[in-house]
């Protein structure tokens, strides 16, 4: 008998060598194997405390603790490991966190964020404990951890001790781990917590603290699972003793969390003799040959299920459904999911997707794609640490316009019996004729999902939850356009000038004093790099040239209904000067002006461009009204503030701001016009029947005579070379349009290919006499007779900067605005031609 447990043994981590590593024959690693489980001490499998205990779990997500903790686990005989994943909403996955649990020092587990730390340093760090053969690695279920570890890591863990395979050699009774912590640890979890904890969502940060513990703990038991396992395996094969004494009396019973019991069909914890009265091994029988079957059947339950197993499954259960739409649908949706670096799940569920399949039309089918999956059951109070965690169970559909259509297509075919003949096309022409091929993984143009997760990371949380709203498919492009409009230097850098007689006059950037400095202006201050000293008198003082006045801000409501002070007073005037002096002198911070973030910053010009290229060149705002903001809430400050405060000013003149229908994208020329250009393109290579399809659509927009003329002349020359270059590249669709509409086919076609209906809108590129400015053309125009309105009226256009202020802060509500801001800061009314020397503050 003896023999025979040693040859199962060596069986054993036969099997697990050849699936789990690519060096080694089997003997080598069963010899590995067999020299790690019979050289670990009976006190490496028993940790003395709780997993709950404090200062028993540790996050790892900097660089010191990943080496401590590494540091830590080398000392260790036996170390066990779990792997959580993230794989809903991506294709492969990637893995979250690496829980590695050991018994030195009372009993530690440190959950290694993947999330957080760099992944070289993971791998590295993983490296030196996993492929290591003096230690013993134990899991549960491995071969989908092991096979995650290699993936991601390059990692090629040995020698490893499966529990899962363990328990099914030693006939153990409890196969689920929840009964396995009760019976052999005397932990108490409710399943129905252990399984909303395995699919919640771990790419939060921070983790919640119920998946912290249930992270820490699905390793840390492993190692007293594990060691009453092998202690019962010595005991049949009569090895037990000299290697560690038995277990009679119960742990103190424990749970994952204080009052809450386990479910009452739980097992009760069993003693040692118990757990050996339980477990069996048949006379005569061939271990190694029982070990290779249990391995072997799990390798086939993970190589079968791929993304249609459940699927599949589930259609059995409807005999209505013809298992080859079932199969040819199942790598339907594999093929998009790939595409999309999305799970199959996400993408449709397969609860979804049997419903539109079982549906007797295309509109129940959609109704069917676009419904919800309830829960299963009401939510635990157990799960109240969970708020806004999302669980890794797709509940809807995930489709855009073009895959739902596609799938319609594809439901209809079913629906009348005919083949859908996804199995045998390649990837690249696996689309329903008529749709565009997508296959762009959404992550682009970040390398993988992983990378994206980990830039979406390192944001500041309000800029990480603006990403996260966007659509999965939306949200790689946000965050690369957030990257790449961003400042990518301080955009405050708080350099000096001072005058010569030694005034701070205002800050600047380094490359605005090295302008002066290389045109001999100015001169660095002794030991000082960021400051300057002018060699010439400048011809004003903050921003204003001597001479010149300060706009006056009157009217009521501005900054809180303060009322404004006469700017032609002369003490008034000194007080206005040492307010600007003070702004304008300040240290400024490089932060968002909204929300705080120091990351990922740009300029926002509270003055819309459409006005401030229309305003007198005396009254420009400077730099008080261009202040800092993230990206996401300088999208946000676009919409709320930008816009809408053009259409608050112009409907107080009495204009309605609203772009020229002509440019709507509703119109159905446009359309009509895409779809000339795409007959004329694909000319004979397009099926007859798609082309009456296409240009029966075309023909009810423009084959009545009024759409005909438009008021436009015929260019008979256009129109004939048109008919000539027809008749060389698509002369059998030309025939195929006169046989079937003789009079009228070509100009038609002709006229909806050479129809511009944004003529005069927003594209237009007609040149504009005083043209200043970015944007469209109509709203140039609106911004110019909103300001000569307004200046028409009597009001000082310095009243029009200060209603912009008023309303940036009624809509952003900043609280972080630089230091002296204010919303009645005078504007300098600047000579038309400002004097060479006068110093500008409006560099930063």
């Amino acid at each position: 008998m003896a023999d025979e447990l040693c040859s199962a043994l060596r069986a054993y981590r036969s099997v697990k060598a050849g699936a789990t590593t690519a060096t080694g024959s089997p003997s080598e690693q069963t010899e590995l194997l067999e020299r790690a489980v019979r050289g670990a001490p009976w006190k490496a499998f028993h940790p003395a405390r709780r997993v709950t205990a404090d200062g028993c779990i540790e996050i790892v997500q900097d660089l010191n603790t990943l080496a401590s903790c590494t540091a830590l686990l080398r000392q260790s005989s036996v170390v066990g490991v779990d792997v959580e994943r993230h794989q809903l909403q991506s294709f492969s996955g990637y893995n979250c966190l690496v829980q590695l649990s050991t018994a030195l020092d009372g009993g530690r587990v440190f959950l290694v964020d993947c999330i957080k730390l760099p992944k070289a340093d993971v791998a590295a760090a993983l490296s030196e404990i996993l492929s290591r053969s003096d230690i013993l690695k134990v899991f549960h279920a491995a071969q989908n951890d092991v096979k995650w570890l290699e993936q991601d890591f390059g990692i090629q863990t040995s020698p490893v001790l499966d529990t899962q395979t363990l328990t099914r050699k030693l006939s153990f009774p409890f196969s689920k781990l929840t009964d396995q912590w009760s019976a052999l640890c005397n932990l108490r979890v409710p399943r129905a917590l252990k399984q909303r904890l395995q699919l919640s969502d771990w790419t939060r940060r921070p983790l919640a603290p119920l998946q912290a513990i249930y992270a820490g703990a699905d390793a840390y038991q492993l190692l007293p699972i594990a060691g009453r396992l092998l202690y019962t395996l010595r005991a049949l094969d009569r090895e037990s003793e000299g290697w560690g004494r038995e277990v009679r009396e119960p742990p103190p019973t424990h749970y994952l969390l204080a009052d809450v019991d386990a479910d009452p069909d739980c097992p009760a914890w069993m003693p040692d003799f118990e757990v050996l009265k339980s477990c069996q091994i048949e006379e005569g029988s061939c271990l190694w040959h029982e070990l290779v079957a249990v391995e072997k059947a799990s390798r086939e339950v993970v190589a079968s299920g791929g993304a249609g197993a459940g699927l599949r499954r589930a259609a059995r259960l409807a005999p209505d459904i013809a298992a080859e739409h079932v199969e040819a649908l199942a790598v339907w949706r594999l093929r998009k999911a790939e595409g999309q670096d999305v799970s199959p799940q996400w993408l449709v569920p397969d609860e979804l997707l049997l419903r539109a399949l079982a549906a007797k039309s295309s509109e129940e089918a959609e109704l069917a794609l676009r419904s919800t999956i309830p829960r299963a059951g009401p939510e635990c109070p157990e799960f109240s640490g969970l708020e806004g965690d999302m669980e890794q169970v797709a509940s809807q559909a995930h489709l855009d316009d073009s895959q739902q259509a596609s799938l319609l297509c594809l439901l209809r075919f079913a629906r009348e019996g005919l083949p859908l003949g996804i199995p045998g096309v390649s990837d690249s022409k696996a689309e329903m004729p008529g749709s565009k091929n997508c296959h762009a993984s959404w992550w682009l143009p970040f390398r993988t999902a992983a990378d994206f997760q980990q830039a979406v990371a390192k944001l500041p949380e309000i800029q990480r939850e603006r990403v996260m709203q966007e659509p999965l498919r939306k949200r790689a492009r946000f965050l690369s356009f957030i990257h790449r409009v961003a400042a990518k230097r301080p955009v405050y850098e708080n350099c000096q000038i001072l005058a010569p007689d030694g005034q701070v006059l205002c800050t600047v950037d380094t490359k605005k004093l090295h302008w002066y400095v290389r045109r001999g202006l100015g001169k660095f201050e002794p030991g000082q790099e960021d400051c300057i000293r002018l060699l010439f008198e400048p011809a004003g003082r903050f921003g204003i040239a001597s001479g010149d006045s300060l706009g006056r801000a009157s009217g009521p409501g501005y900054a809180g209904g303060r009322p404004s002070q006469d700017s032609t007073d002369g003490g008034d005037r000194q007080q206005q000067m040492e307010q600007r002096e003070k702004f304008y002198t300040s240290v400024k911070e490089n932060r968002c002006v909204r929300c705080g973030a120091d990351m990922h910053l740009a300029r926002y010009n509270i003055v819309p461009s459409c006005l401030r290229s229309f305003l007198p060149l005396t009254h420009q705002p400077g730099s008080h009204d261009v202040l800092l903001l993230c990206v996401p809430c300088h999208h946000k400050a676009s919409l709320e503030h930008g816009q809408r405060i053009k259409e608050v000013l112009a409907s107080g003149v009495g204009l309605h701001l609203t772009k020229p229908a002509s440019s709507s994208p509703g119109d159905p020329r446009n359309a009509s016009r895409m779809s000339a250009l795409g007959m004329i393109k694909g000319g004979d290579s397009i099926p007859w029947e798609r082309v009456q399809t296409v240009f029966q659509r075309i023909l009810e927009i423009w084959e009545d005579a009024e759409a005909l003329g438009e008021g436009e002349k015929e260019d008979d020359e256009s129109y004939g070379e048109f008919c000539a270059k027809m008749e060389r590249s698509a002369p059998e669709l030309l025939l195929s349009l006169r046989s079937r509409w003789p009079t009228s086919a070509l100009r038609v076609l002709w006229r909806a290919s050479q129809w511009r209906g944004d003529a005069g809108g927003s594209n237009s590129r007609e040149p504009l006499e005083r043209r200043r400015g970015h944007g469209p053309r109509w709203e140039l125009e609106a911004g110019e007779k909103i300001v000569q309105a307004w200046t028409k009226s009597g009001a000082d256009p310095s009243e029009l900067i200060c209603r912009c202020r008023v309303h940036f802060l009624e809509a952003l509500k900043p609280k972080f605005l630089p230091a002296h801001w204010d919303v009645d800061h005078k504007v300098a009314v600047r000579s038309s031609d400002l004097r060479p020397g006068a110093t500008s503050n409006d560099d930063q």
